[in-house]
């Protein structure tokens, strides 16, 4: 297992039953990796990977990550491809909390997810914004 899926697997064993307040949420991609598994659909690869084909695609695997405040956090592998709104509505509503503040980035899929659920977003800062 490699240290990026060890970490999400620690993570996945703290069951978060809910989140309050100030909610930030995010996904990651990360090469999806069959190490450990003993019988392969397709040739081995050496260590260190690197996507075949650019951008968001098939290879890779969407982690969402959400935390409040108070430090109960979300990290669960979403999906294969990019990350829909079914998929956040699936993974996160039973979590939130009614009066919940969803600070999220600028992507469409989290903006239509906060509109659909009447959930006020919040911006967070960029780079850009943050240096002045």
């Amino acid at each position: 297992m490699n240290g990026v899926m060890r970490r999400l697997h620690t993570l996945s064993q703290i069951k978060t039953k809910s989140l309050e307040g100030i909610v930030e949420a995010d996904e990651t991609y990360v090469l999806y990796s069959e190490k450990g598994k003993r019988k392969l659909p397709r040739k081995t690869h050496k260590r260190g990977g690197v996507a075949k084909k650019r951008g968001i695609s098939a290879e890779q695997v969407c982690i969402l990550f959400a935390r409040d405040r108070t430090k109960h956090t979300v990290a669960e592998v979403a999906t294969f491809v990019r990350l829909s709104t079914a998929t956040l509505d699936q993974l996160l509503s039973s979590r939130l909390q009614s009066g919940v503040i969803l600070c999220i980035d600028e992507k469409p899929t989290f903006r239509k997810y906060a509109g659909e659920r009447k959930l006020p977003p919040r911006s967070a800062p960029t780079v850009r914004e943050n240096n002045g």
